[in-house]
């Protein structure tokens, strides 16, 4: 994992509270299936293999707008064009610092989920006890699609990335408009040049950047109460098991009866990734 995308995908996880798709035209759907690598997450099917239905539940997102530019230098320029009369080159210019290596702008952006949420959760246990699911694969659960997305990420704090875009001089359009219109992916623009710029995506349309992840959890039922001779044993064999250690009481010698091990679906917490 390169430390390019690691600061991307922290400002995605701390900001928006989603997991970045990477790169943003990764093609994905709700339900597929895979594995999380340092919040990169890598698709190795889907629940509709296993005959599951996928009811989706669509709308726009809060803001129907998501973009993040902190610690990034935007300046635009204008000036009458010399290779096109009546027509002025507005120059736009990036230029990142070293406090952020990152810039990103996804507009007109619709949220899905699964509608059938409960019901997937029940296939899921079903197909983990029958031994056809792995216990560490993530699930889509939540997929934004932008109309217009820009991801802009640089492996120096030197980088900057200048852009040109020809208006007619009638137009009349002040400089601030011009950088809203851009971020707002409504310009078309042609790079002019860059600098220690590793990943670039102008005003791509129909690409989905952003989703949620669920996963199978383990969980004990009630509250365990074990001797603290045989409480180190009965942990790891948990932790074993399952991958992960719990969190037991130590008063008594037994086991109480009704303490069962649990599998439930969960939202899994960006921070656990």
């Amino acid at each position: 994992m390169n430390s390019v995308f690691e600061s991307y995908a922290d400002v995605v996880k701390n900001e928006l509270g989603y997991y970045p798709v990477f790169l943003p035209g990764y093609p994905l759907s709700l339900g597929d299936f895979g594995t999380v690598d340092d919040g990169k997450f890598t698709r190795e099917g889907s629940v509709k293999n296993f005959d599951f239905i996928v009811k989706e539940l669509t709308g726009e997102a809060p803001d129907n707008k998501i973009d993040f530019s902190k610690g990034v230098d935007f300046k635009v320029s204008l000036a009458p064009s010399i290779t096109a009369p009546g027509m002025f080159e507005a120059s736009l210019k990036i230029a990142f610092g070293d406090s952020s290596n990152v810039f990103f702008s996804f507009n007109n952006c619709q949220t899905t989920l699964i509608d059938n949420y409960q019901e997937l959760k029940k296939k899921i246990i079903e197909l983990y006890n029958k031994g056809d699911w792995v216990k560490d694969y993530y699930v889509i659960t939540e997929l934004i699609k932008a109309d217009r997305s820009t991801v802009i990420l640089a492996d120096s704090s030197e980088a900057e990335i200048d852009f040109g875009v020809a208006i007619p001089i009638g137009a009349n359009i002040p400089i601030p408009q011009l950088k809203m219109d851009f971020l707002d992916g409504k310009l078309d623009v042609n790079e002019s040049f860059s600098s220690n710029i590793s990943t670039k995506i102008i005003a791509k349309s129909g690409l989905k950047p952003l989703i949620k992840l669920s996963k199978l959890k383990v969980k004990l039922s009630g509250e365990a109460k074990l001797d603290a001779a045989i409480y180190k044993g009965i942990v790891d064999e948990i932790s074993d098991k399952f991958g992960r250690d719990r969190e037991l009481s130590v008063d008594t010698d037994k086991l109480e009866s009704d303490n069962e091990i649990v599998l439930t679906l969960e939202e899994v917490d960006v921070k656990e990734i």
